[in-house]
């Protein structure tokens, strides 16, 4: 994946695909930078909106997240089971435990495997620190 970030620096969906890539070898902080590199690239860029959103909220980071989201859901024609899993977990933080019940059971409703997923890696808390690279964003 690394190699077609270099051969189409400029896709999102490559960046996006590297930070996918990297999350699942647990390299947080180089999986956020991609999803940064992807929304450089296209800040309207659904996915990547979602993934760094998802990796703020596990470090609580819930403004940034927050705003994130809020530009997924400006962009997408329909919500996307990660903007809903995410709204989900930030309407948890804040309290509003209903508001996230009802949005992780459309999240689920669209695809269990996905939500269950999105779930159990939320429960797995980082660092502000954990998500920078040199302590740069």
């Amino acid at each position: 994946v690394r190699a077609a970030g270099e051969l189409k620096p400029s896709e999102p969906r490559i960046w996006n695909g590297l930070g996918l890539a990297l999350q699942d070898q647990d390299l947080i902080a180089e999986a956020y930078a991609s999803y940064l590199e992807a929304l450089a690239l296209a800040p309207d860029f659904v996915p990547a909106l979602a993934n760094a959103a998802l990796l703020e909220l596990r470090a609580g980071l819930l403004e940034k997240a927050s705003g994130r989201l809020d530009e997924a859901e400006a962009t997408a024609e329909e919500s996307h089971v990660p903007v809903l899993c995410a709204r989900a977990f930030l309407a948890r933080e804040r309290g509003r435990l209903d508001e996230a019940a009802r949005l992780l059971s459309a999240a689920s409703e669209r695809d269990p495997v996905l939500a269950e997923l999105l779930a159990a890696e939320n429960e797995n808390r980082l660092t502000p620190p954990q998500l920078w690279i040199g302590g740069a964003e």
